[in-house]
């Protein structure tokens, strides 16, 4: 028996049963720029019964190649990450492009960048730390960064010193900016809001972290929180020292999760984007509706 006959056998549904387009009320498109994000967190903890049902239905929407790349991951949490990452895609392609579950196909560019073919809207997608997130300029096809870090997962295991790490990331005029803190926190903090805000504009253009990312330049960075300033949108941008007419967005989801929105203002009418955060049972319940 094949792997491909092995997964389907094991899942007991097939991809080719989902025919119509999928209606998820709890996705709203009231916006220019709309962020979903999921809390997957409880899909790896434990090995409860429950959760294993729970993952084998959410792999069970995928199409079979995608369901058999999962098998790729050594660490249950990144299989879930990217498993979620996959169903937010498929959602946002079925609805926004008005063609079947089983229609929906992910392309990837030479440097990695999900996408729809000749799709009517733009995405990019995240995930760190057990949040996932999908960022779509849902009109007129214009780009879309989105970044998720997790301040507590991406420094657990840093060394002293590690504050001497990012010359190759950082300008000077943002380093200074970085360690113009004394608290060690707050400066790991700002670290990471400038380092996810270069990471979104980087995946929103395409060219994501391979590029010299000392010739994008930020200023004027705000320090987010969720108990106070919990959104910030006066962020400038240089590259290559010229300024560039984007909106950059920082949220603070969690107390110590932050997100980066990048996209350009070619066309934008509103000022903000729409963050909302969505149960993943919605999915399969609108999945299964229409089989």
């Amino acid at each position: 028996m094949n792997d491909e006959v092995e997964m389907s056998a094991l899942l007991g549904v097939h991809p080719a049963q989902f025919l119509a387009v999928v209606d998820i009320p709890e996705f709203t498109w009231d916006a220019e720029c709309v962020v979903l994000y999921a809390d997957v967190r409880s899909l790896w903890l434990g090995n409860s019964s429950a959760s294993e049902e729970s993952f084998a239905k959410y792999v069970s929407l995928l199409p079979a190649y995608e369901q058999l790349a999962l098998k790729k991951y050594h660490f249950r949490s990144d299989a879930v990450q990217h498993l979620v990452s996959l169903l937010l895609q498929h959602a946002v392609i079925s609805q926004l492009q008005g063609i079947a579950w089983k229609d929906s196909r992910i392309t990837r560019s030479t440097s990695g960048r999900p996408s729809y073919q000749s799709a009517r809207f733009d995405y990019n997608v995240s995930h760190h730390g057990g949040l996932v997130a999908i960022g779509v300029r849902t009109v007129n096809s214009k780009r879309i960064g989105v970044d998720i870090v997790d301040i507590d997962e991406a420094t657990k295991n840093w060394r002293s010193g590690w504050e001497n790490d990012f010359h190759d990331v950082f300008t000077e005029n943002e380093y200074k900016t970085i360690l113009s803190e004394r608290d060690s926190y707050k400066i790991k903090r700002r670290l990471f809001t400038f380092w996810a805000l270069k990471e979104a504009y980087t995946k929103a253009i395409g060219v994501g972290l391979l590029s010299d990312l000392k010739s994008v330049e930020f200023t004027n960075v705000g320090d987010i929180d969720v108990s106070g300033l919990d959104h910030y949108s006066k962020t400038l941008c240089k590259v290559n020292g010229e300024p560039i007419d984007w909106r950059f967005e920082l949220f603070a989801l969690e107390k110590t999760v932050i997100m980066a929105v990048a996209t350009s203002n070619d066309d934008l009418l509103e000022n903000k984007t729409s963050v909302k955060l969505i149960n993943l049972q919605d999915i399969i319940k609108a999945v299964h509706s229409v089989t």
